[in-house]
């Protein structure tokens, strides 16, 4: 279980590539007020949990009224052995 103090959904997890196994989780945040340490912390719990038979976990997160389907709020994701990173969208 992730204990995140950053109230979100977790709206699929999905692999991808072949010569890199890589997997993408699409978060929806249920809070507008996350700052870019709580979701590069949020990365870093879903890359734990969720990442560590893959190469490469991505994070693509949306604000609560967002539109999934559409362009995101930020961008994460985690390496094995280079760390976790957070790129928010402005």
């Amino acid at each position: 279980m992730i204990e995140n103090k950053v109230a979100h959904e977790i709206l699929y997890i999905k692999d991808f590539g072949k010569g890199m196994h890589r997997r993408t989780a699409k978060i929806k945040l249920l809070e507008n007020d996350v700052t870019r340490e709580d979701l590069q912390n949020l990365t870093r719990d879903i890359w734990l949990e969720h990442g560590q038979d893959v190469d490469e976990l991505v994070t693509v997160f949306y604000l609560p009224d967002m539109d999934t389907s559409s362009v995101s709020y930020a961008f994460g994701g985690c390496m094995k052995g280079k760390g976790c990173y957070v790129t928010v969208v402005k």
